[in-house]
Formats: structure tokens, sequence, C-alpha cells
């Protein structure tokens, strides 16, 4: 059996791969940590019997200067060869959604194929937040899904924190 035998080249070699794969590991995770929102998943659930698979909401925070959120809608199963008009509403002073929502905001349309698949993705660039006075505000929300004026799909009311 050979014994593994360290001469001053290959230890000092080792030892500077299993440093610098240490540091990339550390700095990875203190990048990972120091992120202020990770990507949120959200299940749509069907309103009223509709027929739904599987939906969902992705909500990306790249936290960038460009690019303040990425919303992915995404349906699966749902009515075939439909269009649903995808609305945000913001509750500025309530996080548990209740009573008038401050702002109503339809930003996407998902069409659906023959088989109820289909999805949508919008961009919010930072200035919206400072349009709607929404900066470092916690406030409640939901995603819904309407097809022909009538809400088909939500998220329900979730809290967000926005900075």
């Amino acid at each position: 059996m050979n014994a593994w035998r360290c001469n001053a080249t290959r230890c000092w070699r080792t030892i500077a791969v299993v440093a610098a794969g240490a540091v990339l590991t550390a700095s990875f995770a203190a990048r990972t940590a120091a992120a202020p929102f990770p990507a949120q998943h959200f299940s749509l659930t069907s309103v009223g019997g509709e027929s739904l698979q599987k939906g969902f909401v992705e909500v990306i925070h790249p936290d960038g200067p460009e690019v303040y959120a990425r919303h992915v809608y995404a349906l699966n199963g749902a009515g075939g060869n439909q269009s649903y008009e995808v609305v945000i509403s913001i509750w500025a002073s309530s996080p548990t959604c209740v009573e008038t929502p401050t702002f109503v905001l339809p930003v996407a349309v998902v069409d659906t194929n023959a088989s109820g698949n289909g999805h949508a993705n919008v961009v919010f660039e930072p200035e919206l937040l400072d349009t709607l006075g929404l900066r470092d505000l916690t406030v409640g929300g939901t995603v819904t899904l309407s097809r022909d004026g009538s809400p088909a799909y939500t998220t329900g009311c979730r809290v967000m924190e926005l900075d």
C-alpha cells in the first residue's frame, strides 16, 4: 500500500489549492448571506373551482440598480386557450390585506395553450417603489389572475418588506 508522501513542492501546492477553495467558498457564502431578498415562490390556488394542476408566481430580487424585481407567472393545466390578466394589489397600511388596497396594478397577461399551460414575466425598475411611495415599507399584497374580469387564481395575502 502506498502511503501519501509530502515533499515540499507537493505540500505547498496542496495547501494553496485547499486555501483558495476555502476562500472562494467563504466569499460565496458571505455574498449569499448578505443578499437582501432570495427568490420567493408563491403557489397559485384556484378561485371558484377553476381548473389548475399547478400555478405559481416566482419573485426574484437581483438587488441591482436597473432591476428591482422580476416576476414570473406560470399556469399548468388551467383553462385551455384563455387569457388571464395578472393584477398585483398592494395594501400600504395593512400587511394583512384588509379593506381596500392602496394600489391595484395590472402588470401582465398570461395566455394559455390548448393544454392550459402559459407563462409571462415582468421586470420592475427600482423607481417604481419611489413613484408609489413604497420604499422601506412592510405591506400586504396579492397576485390575482383573472379571466373575463373574474378572479380565477390567487396567491392570497403575502407580507412584503420593500427596500
